[in-house]
């Protein structure tokens, strides 16, 4: 394939990095890493209809699963330009949780 088409093989063998890089990055997602190789030949038609040659494209893709995060909790306000979502640092899980420090600490 090298011979055929030097690019190809260069995608082939990135994606195929990016896979196995993505595997050690994590490990516990158990989802398939997919690398796909596709040939698309189609015939060059002669004037007399007869072919003796062919085009040859390859296509080199990968899938690979999405990075999901933990849900966390945002409030939803009214703001000027429309509506807004707030976070609280202080407590990713539940935006409506009162934090333990005072609100106007002077230092």
């Amino acid at each position: 394939m090298r011979n055929l088409d030097p690019g190809g093989a260069a995608a082939v063998e990135k994606l195929l990095n990016r896979a196995a890089l993505d595997c050690i990055d994590r490990p516990a997602d158990q989802t398939v890493r997919k690398v796909t190789l596709t040939f698309e030949i189609t015939p060059v038609l002669e004037d007399d209809m007869t072919c003796s040659e062919a085009k040859c494209q390859l296509h080199a893709k990968a899938v690979f699963p999405a990075y999901v995060t933990k849900a966390r909790s945002l409030g939803v306000r009214q703001a000027k330009s429309g509506g807004m979502f707030v976070f609280n640092e202080d407590s990713p899980d539940n935006v409506n949780q009162a934090t333990m420090l005072p609100e106007d600490e002077d230092e």
